[in-house]
């Protein structure tokens, strides 16, 4: 069975957004919108590379639309900063890791990769194996993007961004391509160590066979979970997920770094807490192929997977290595923040988007 992970780029803006990604680009056909002065001002300086307001404003309002409004400007702030810092430090510890591996976030290539989305995102097409409908105008997208506090030049960057981890993702975590010098021997250290653990994952997409997430709790997963804890074969398990998932459940290797840190952490968190025979809480994701509910089960680790699941711990592996380099990155980064006059500007007075 294909092993069902959640697919993301980056924390809540790109999930909302996915259906833009491909529409912004260098076509002459699609001119970007200019943005005004202060949307390209420098609000702060992460690693050396300067955050233009437009790219924080679109982060802050992201996380800050989701707070209580009962509370402060100050509380607001306060709450946010952490979150917008992590992930503007997110898009310059890719685009740093391209710098370092020889990748140009501005070449041609991406100018082309760009051009061909736009294209799809019109007249509608598949893009990485994500079908977009396409808006039909230019005028759509552009109202879509401020929906999502986005001017078009801040949403450019962040596509740049976008094709640039899969750049790097092909470069460094593809086994035929990868550059990465490693041995048999280091994939079987890795797969016995505790970094790697194996996960029998059991998962509903509620809304397809239209639950809600509540009745889809009550009615289905607490169900499952309560026979599967009375489970005492794999068969026995197999046989409840069809009942009550309709999918078998799925047998893989996880580890704490298996993607970033953004998509499906709440899963690898939970994966990493459970005892061997213990089965997980309740996991509710959110993601652009479907809603879904989780349960996690852990089973004890043996040779015989490692021979059978070697294409699948080797590509862990990479991936592994991948974004454990990628959040010391970001973490680096997350040190070397000096911020400018604008910044102490905005921090003392509430922010304005236009269509807000």
């Amino acid at each position: 069975m294909k092993k069902h992970w959640p697919f993301s780029l980056l924390s809540l803006i790109l999930c909302a957004s996915l259906f833009l990604c491909t529409l912004c680009g260098c076509s002459d056909e699609y001119k970007m919108k200019e943005s005004t002065a202060e949307e390209k001002e420098t609000i702060i300086t992460v690693g050396g590379h300067e955050v233009p307001y437009e790219l924080f404003r679109a982060f802050f309002f992201t996380h800050e639309s989701a707070l209580d409004d009962s509370l402060t400007w100050a509380e607001k702030w306060e709450l946010v900063m952490p979150e917008v810092l992590s992930d503007i430090s997110r898009v310059y510890a890719v685009f740093s890791l391209c710098e370092k591996y020889g990748i140009d976030p501005y070449s041609e290539k991406t100018d082309k990769i760009l051009k061909e989305r736009i294209k799809i995102s019109i007249e509608g097409g598949d893009v990485n194996d994500t079908h977009v409908n396409g808006y039909g105008s230019y005028e759509a997208y552009l109202e879509a993007l401020e929906k999502q506090f986005l001017t078009d030049r801040a949403f450019r960057l962040i596509l740049r961004y976008e094709i640039a981890e899969e750049q790097l993702l092909s470069l460094l975590t593809e086994p035929e391509k990868s550059s990465v010098e490693y041995t048999e021997q280091d994939l079987q250290a890795f797969y016995e160590s505790d970094a790697c653990r194996m996960i029998e994952m059991y998962f509903f997409d509620y809304v397809r066979y239209g639950f809600t997430l509540e009745s889809a709790k009550t009615e289905v997963a607490e169900k499952l979970l309560e026979r599967l804890q009375n489970s005492s074969t794999k068969q026995e398990r197999e046989n409840a997920a069809m009942a009550y998932f309709h999918a078998l459940p799925s047998q893989t290797p996880v580890s704490l770094y298996a993607f970033p840190a953004e998509n499906g952490s709440s899963l690898l968190d939970e994966a990493f807490s459970l005892e061997i025979g213990e089965y997980s809480q309740l996991v509710t994701l959110h993601t652009e192929t479907g809603d879904y509910i989780y349960l996690l089960y852990r089973t004890e680790k043996q040779q015989s997977d490692f021979t059978k699941l070697k294409k699948e711990i080797e590509d862990l592996y990479l991936r592994d290595r991948f974004y454990r380099e990628l959040t010391a990155k970001e973490e680096e980064l997350q040190k070397q923040v000096t911020y400018s006059d604008l910044y102490r500007e905005k921090e003392n007075n509430p922010i304005i988007f236009e269509s807000k």
